[in-house]
């Protein structure tokens, strides 16, 4: 957003009227980690954004060749949030 990088996560967006951030693909689907496991972010993500406890499938799966694990970023569930 005007020339600043605020998250690298592989994620191609566009800006919408109002502010808002609308993901449109990925840049790079699969990435290494270092232990020599590929990634493919996009199968995780559909498999996890079916869950009941995941709003609209709203989830981005991210690593780095620097880690030996993934990180996802969820939007849980308003139905999950008001059971707590």
């Amino acid at each position: 957003i005007n020339g600043i990088r605020y998250f690298r996560t592989g994620d191609v967006g566009r800006m919408l009227p109002g502010g808002k951030i609308e993901i449109i693909g990925r840049a790079k689907s699969s990435f290494k980690l270092s232990n020599g496991k590929f990634v493919n972010p996009e199968k995780l993500e559909s498999i996890f954004g079916k869950s009941p406890h995941i709003h609209h499938n709203q989830i981005i799966i991210m690593g780095s060749s620097k880690l030996k694990r993934v990180c996802a970023a969820v939007a849980p569930s308003s139905l999950l949030l008001k059971e707590r």
